[in-house]
């Protein structure tokens, strides 16, 4: 993996207190050649396949261009505010990265940011920096598995990693995340949806069917059962209209009712 074959953007940050400080993700390499501080965040957005320019021009970079409007405006509450900035639009194949995608899963994709950031620090001057990452949604595959490939180089000259935030991740498969879920979820706001009693009595008697309710039951208290947890079916295998394990959509549709 080259460098040329990512997408880089970085913003140093107003703040004097941020001159040990820098953050990942997207802005022109001329303004990348200034002086770094000693740390600095890498920032994900999430997809799989998201481009990094949706958080830049939509989130937290130091401006916005929302759709519908004409021209970007200031981001009075960009990070830059606070810290060095520094985007990458990441893994190849997404948004202005160059290449030819070759991977496959989370394994393979760390291993190319690895090889990209360690080029990206070569370039740019970045060694013996300590390094923060962060990101949301599918970032919570991202951060954890990049972490984890920047360990396991045990190098500190590009690779020191010291620490990592995720807001609103993805931290394991949709059945797990949302069907298993969103039964308790339901009934604990139950004076906020306020679901009838045949509902309520239906959508339980669907999530025992499911294997749902003893899963929750079994893997989802503490402590967690020691052996490896099962992979439940995907609820949406049936060739029926409405599969009858999809309880997320029909709690969803039940709520907009």
């Amino acid at each position: 993996m080259t460098f040329s074959d990512f997408h880089d953007r970085f913003f140093p940050s107003t703040n004097p207190e941020a001159s040990d400080e820098v953050t990942i993700w997207s802005v022109t390499r001329s303004m990348a050649k200034r002086e770094f501080g000693l740390n600095y965040l890498i920032r994900f957005n999430g997809g799989p396949g998201c481009s990094s320019l949706s958080g830049f021009l939509n989130e937290n970079g130091p401006f916005q261009w929302q759709p519908g409007t004409f021209r970007p405006v200031e981001n009075p509450y960009t990070w830059v505010n606070l810290t060095n900035m520094l985007w990458v639009e990441q893994p190849v194949g997404v948004g202005y990265t160059q290449g030819v995608p070759n991977i496959t899963e989370e394994i393979e994709l760390s291993q190319e940011f690895a090889g990209f950031y360690k080029q990206f620090a070569t370039t740019f001057g970045l060694e013996n920096r300590k390094v923060y990452l962060t990101g949301e949604s599918y970032a919570g595959y991202y951060v954890p598995y990049i972490a984890d490939e920047f360990i396991k180089q045990e190098d500190d000259v590009y690779f020191n990693l010291a620490g990592i935030a995720i807001n609103d991740p993805i931290l394991g498969d949709s059945t797990l995340a949302q069907q298993v879920t969103v039964v308790p979820y339901l009934d604990y706001w139950a004076n906020v949806f306020s679901p009838n009693a045949s509902f309520t009595a239906a959508i339980h008697e669907r999530a025992d069917q499911c294997n749902y309710t003893s899963y929750y039951n079994t893997y989802l208290s503490f402590p967690p059962p020691p052996a490896p947890f099962p992979v439940l079916p995907d609820p949406f295998a049936s060739d029926s209209e409405y599969p009858t394990c999809d309880l997320f959509d029909a709690v969803y549709t039940a709520a907009q009712a």
